[in-house]
């Protein structure tokens, strides 16, 4: 996810009604949507668009949400993206086991508005800072590899070319700014 580009929303329910009624609230404040009437569909479509947050339906028919969350954290492409599962199950086994299959959250159905507001808000936020995170370790790596010629881990690798050349050409690399032009 890019910072300051709007969050990416997949819900997915067999139920239009329900997505219906999330659609209106999520666009309405500012999120974009996809959605899929079932896990196969969800996961037909995973293959061409990467949601930034999916909102699970667990009773589905076919194939069902626990189902849909297990082959998404299993895969690499789809593992990272936050599941929140949406049900009226009220069993605290069947929660504790959409937590262990991955998912970061559950929405209670009958939605109440300012509960998926806050949810989908914070799971959303807290995936933007993932990737920022990701993104600063990137390029501190690199920073570090062409500074030392070495990876993070102490590993060496192979140091940027002009770094390379100066050592060739025996300059020492305290010395290996180029002097500056005097004025005379």
């Amino acid at each position: 996810m890019n910072p300051g580009r709007t969050a990416l929303i997949m819900m997915v329910d067999d139920r239009p009604a329900n997505l219906s009624v999330l659609s209106e609230l999520l666009c309405a404040c500012g999120f974009k949507i996809s959605v899929a009437e079932d896990g196969e569909s969800a996961l037909e479509q995973l293959q061409y668009v990467q949601p930034d947050l999916i909102l699970l339906d667990v009773l589905m028919p076919h194939l069902d949400g626990f189902t849909t969350c297990r082959w998404l954290k299993e895969r690499p492409k789809t593992q990272d993206i936050p599941v929140i599962f949406m049900t009226a199950l009220t069993d605290t086994v069947e929660k504790v086991k959409g937590f262990k299959l991955g998912a970061v959250d559950y929405i209670t159905k009958l939605f109440q508005q300012e509960e998926v507001l806050a949810r989908v808000s914070t799971h959303s936020a807290l995936q933007q800072l993932k990737a920022r995170l990701k993104e600063s370790e990137a390029r501190l790596r690199a920073h570090h590899r062409q500074r030392h010629g070495r990876d993070h881990r102490g590993r060496r690798c192979r140091p940027h070319p002009p770094l390379q050349l100066r050592r060739r050409a025996g300059v020492p690399l305290a010395r290996a700014k180029s002097p500056r032009p005097t004025n005379s």
